[in-house]
């Protein structure tokens, strides 16, 4: 993956961070489970592994952390290390969780508690079913719906070719959600609601994956199971964050949730290169 670096400021000044080496930097730290406050002799001890070129104090981590340039730099990391296993892929699947801030925090406990959402940021991801690789990632507050970011998670992938089926639950189905996976030459197997009309002539994606859903449901659901795979990659993922995402802004604990679906993308293509 290329990295451009910034230009240093030609009024002079502190020339800007490197972007190469606070990639690294948050990656290491990500996988080695390691706190900002304690990075400075960790990567001081692993830099010449690493390959940095400077240990950046925990200040200027901090900042950074919390810089939009970073996130397009580790949305596109995830993106790039999901390349190798999502061509092994043929069913995805969308889905979001709540990663929570604090300490002792449980999604599973207040998902039905809306007045506890603020406590969560909601991480959502577009996952290969059969290796669990994440090929899209965003976050949200913990009140966002899931169904807006459907969209953008599927228009973050740019190759669909061994992709033939997309499955989602029903909070995600729109017809404008079904139309973005069969313009990519998906089908979309998202669980439409008890009360979705059955045309007897569909006339668009939904319409044809709801006709589908009800006259097949044998056939429906041995695609659709496979959507529980999902919930061992948010398992992985905060198996990593029991004490939650720390960060005052959004865009700090979204680059923090970001760098640890890189690290479980490496791993993942780790685990299917050499096994256990």
């Amino acid at each position: 993956m290329r990295i451009h670096e910034k230009a240093p400021r030609p009024e002079g000044g502190r020339p800007p961070a490197s972007r190469r080496d606070l990639l690294k930097s948050y990656l290491f730290l990500e996988k080695a489970r390691v706190p900002v406050l304690e990075s400075r002799g960790w990567l001081t001890e692993f830099k010449d592994d690493l390959g940095l070129e400077h240990v950046y104090c925990v200040r200027t981590l901090y900042n950074y952390r919390g810089d939009r340039g970073i996130t397009q730099l580790l949305s596109r990391a995830v993106n790039v290390s999901a390349e190798p296993l999502w061509q092994k892929e043929s069913i995805a699947g969308i889905d979001s969780s709540g990663i929570p801030r604090l300490k002792g925090e449980n999604w599973s406990a207040d998902r039905e508690k809306p007045e506890r959402h603020d406590l969560y940021d909601k991480l959502h991801i577009l996952v290969g079913t059969k290796t669990g690789v994440i090929a899209a990632a965003w976050t949200t507050f913990g009140n966002w719906h899931d169904s807006p970011q459907f969209v953008p998670l599927v228009e973050a992938v740019e190759s669909w070719g061994g992709i033939k089926a997309l499955t989602a639950d029903a909070g995600n189905v729109s017809r404008a959600n079904c139309q973005a996976a069969r313009a990519r030459g998906v089908t979309p197997y998202i669980d439409p609601k008890e009360n979705a009309v059955l045309r007897s002539q569909p006339g668009d994606a939904y319409e044809a994956m709801v006709s589908f859903a009800r006259h097949f449901p044998n056939r429906w659901k041995e695609t659709y199971r496979w959507r529980t795979k999902l919930e061992s990659m948010f398992h992985a993922i905060k198996a990593a964050m029991v004490e939650g995402v720390r960060g005052r802004s959004a865009t700090s604990r979204r680059n923090q949730i970001l760098a640890r679906c890189v690290v479980h993308n490496l791993r993942m293509t780790v685990l299917d290169r050499y096994g256990e």
